[in-house]
């Protein structure tokens, strides 16, 4: 998943969400609604979204504390890094936190992570936010490989994180046990609980219905997703917690290369109440109910996806979308697809 770059700031003002977004959509726009060139812009979709809807979200709806991310695939932690900037008052910059991972990297010799430190989507390079006065962020952070997690446990310490970051040896999945895992680099974005062959390591997993319960974790703010294909086991494992609708904002990956059937992940995420929208280069695209189209499953890509149940939290990724669709059909085509080229 990529970093955010705030692409959309210049279109929304964050008054204009607060107590009155139907000014966005225009009069008598219908909510949900579906973009029109839903398909036309299919192949503009890739792994590395920028739209700054997390930031929206925060700006327009405050929260209660604790603000509490539950990130399964961790990785080298520039998910955490962004949400403690968003939620919190401490100073983790994306390249403080990449000339950390950098250290690391030097200090054990692992020259796959020193060389790959800036993350797969240049996650290293992501902007911050406008400057705010929001607290109360609290973090779980779940990955599989024991080096990474060493990684982790480190940034941790030396940027004095502990009251707010937790880190936890284990993945998630469907059940709740252990399994055995392929070696991968440390920090290695390609690491995956998927494991057809050389499974040589084993590793603590509990669904995630299971960790909430042990941690006693009610009304989270967000989860997010990014196991490399294993997505759709990890929403399995959680199907308790999204029935009771515990869990405000979810995010996961879509890997085209494992045989997801999205339609029915979506179609029982839409059964518990949480709508999900496609996040493109620049902007969101409704995906769920009727916005749902087969060309999606016949051409699934590498990409990300938010959902949410909450009406205000719908609302503002609804009149993000309209948003973002209204400025598509001011630009030529090869303006939109160049978009994906810069992203993907």
């Amino acid at each position: 998943m990529g970093a955010a770059v705030r692409p959309l700031s210049a279109l929304l003002s964050v008054s204009a969400l607060v107590g009155g977004a139907a000014e966005l959509q225009g009069p008598g726009q219908p909510e949900p609604w579906c973009a029109a060139d839903a398909l036309a812009i299919l192949p503009t979709l890739g792994g590395c979204p920028s739209s700054d809807w997390a930031e929206v979200i925060a700006n327009a709806l405050p929260r209660a504390q604790p603000v509490t991310l539950v990130n399964v695939g961790a990785n080298k932690g520039y998910k955490a890094a962004e949400f403690l900037r968003l939620w919190s008052q401490f100073n983790v910059s994306a390249l403080s936190w990449r000339n950390s991972v950098r250290g690391f990297a030097r200090e054990r010799k692992f020259k796959f992570l020193l060389a790959f430190a800036c993350g797969n989507c240049n996650d290293c390079r992501a902007q911050p936010p406008a400057r705010h006065g929001r607290t109360g962020a609290h973090l779980h952070l779940l990955e599989l490989l024991q080096t990474t997690r060493d990684l982790l446990h480190t940034l941790v310490s030396e940027m004095g994180l502990q009251s707010a970051v937790e880190v936890h040896n284990m993945a998630a999945s469907d059940k709740t046990g252990t399994m055995r895992i392929k070696k991968f680099f440390a920090g290695d974005e390609r690491a995956t609980a998927v494991c057809r062959s050389k499974c040589t390591d084993e590793v603590n997993v509990t669904t995630l219905d299971d960790f909430f319960r042990i941690h006693d974790l009610r009304d989270v703010y967000q989860v997010t997703i990014d196991t490399e294909g294993h997505d759709a086991q990890v929403l399995e494992g959680m199907g308790g917690i999204l029935s009771q609708r515990e869990v405000y904002l979810l995010e996961f990956e879509v890997q085209p290369k494992v045989g997801l059937d999205l339609r029915r992940v979506l179609t029982r995420l839409a059964s518990f109440g949480y709508e999900c929208f496609w996040q493109y280069p620049k902007d969101l695209v409704p995906a769920s109910r009727d916005c749902w189209r087969d060309e999606y499953q016949h051409s699934l890509r590498w990409s990300n996806m938010v959902c949410a149940h909450a009406a205000e939290a719908l609302k503002v990724l609804y009149d993000l979308s309209h948003a973002g669709y209204e400025r598509r059909q001011t630009e030529p085509p090869m303006q939109v697809a160049a978009h994906a080229k810069r992203k993907g």
